[in-house]
């Protein structure tokens, strides 16, 4: 599990055992976190984009619907720009969870 100090703005990594997180990088400098099921079954086929101006990469329910098998990536499309540049972002985002290995489907959210 990933946790985020605001106070130095670092992020700490503990151990779970059933969802592995991963910081990414996207074009444009956006910083998202991966969540990835240990087991996989049919449900990793899906990859879910959990986006919005505020960030979205701790929200509760990327690690939820990760330990129920999906593959979700949670990330803040950008607070204070233009539309043009969120929407850049959340393509950024679709490029990345489709590229992904294993994934088939990408449901944004």
């Amino acid at each position: 599990m990933l946790i985020y100090d605001r106070t130095d703005q670092t992020i700490i990594k503990t151990d779970n055992d059933k969802v592995k997180d991963t910081c990414v990088v996207l074009p444009g400098n956006n910083k998202c976190i991966l969540y990835e099921p240990v087991d996989r079954d049919e449900r990793a086929k899906v990859g879910i984009l959990l986006m919005h101006e505020a960030d979205y990469g701790f929200f509760a329910m990327a690690r939820g619907l990760a330990e129920r098998g999906f593959i979700t990536l949670g990330g803040s499309a950008g607070q204070r720009t233009s539309l043009e540049k969120q929407m850049l972002a959340v393509r950024d985002a679709v490029l990345f969870l489709k590229a992904f290995p294993g994934i088939e489907h990408v449901v944004l959210m």
